[in-house]
């Protein structure tokens, strides 16, 4: 998710089961889109934040700031921890999901290129953009070379 769209969710609202929906009035464009929840870790950070909200109604902005401020926490914690580009983040997301479509590292984490696929790897790859491209909640196939070289 971008920054905005992961302060701005609303766990509750947002949990589907196996995917996390986001509200085209917390995404860029105001395009709404769903996000797959891979895997278990994934799925009990999301009962945790569930948790730590407690509200239904609730985003992770707490209720006595505003999202400037609280984005000003955010970007401080980031500091904090070390992270720099959290945008980083995004680009590693989509190069894991990249991986478990195709199999492969993309040209960005040392896989092939295209002139290098065989025809099913060619075919897993553009499937794997598609995606990554939909996940990341761009409608430009073309923006996914950002990420995935």
């Amino acid at each position: 998710m971008r920054c905005e769209e992961s302060l701005k969710f609303k766990p509750f609202l947002a949990d589907r089961g196996d995917y996390i929906y986001l509200q085209k009035s917390w995404c860029k464009g105001g395009r709404d889109r769903e996000i797959p929840i891979y895997t278990k870790e994934q799925r009990q950070l999301l009962d945790e934040i569930k948790q730590f909200t407690g509200k239904r109604h609730l985003s992770l902005i707490p209720e006595h700031k505003t999202y400037k401020q609280h984005l000003n926490v955010y970007q401080k914690q980031l500091l904090k921890a070390g992270i720099y580009h959290a945008h980083g983040l995004r680009h590693g997301f989509a190069q894991r999901v990249f991986k478990k479509i195709t199999g492969f590292d993309c040209p960005a984490k040392g896989g092939p290129i295209k002139k290098e696929l065989n025809d099913e790897q060619r075919r897993l790859d553009k499937k794997a953009r598609a995606i990554v491209s939909k996940l990341l909640g761009h409608e430009r196939l073309s923006v996914t070379s950002v990420y995935l070289s």
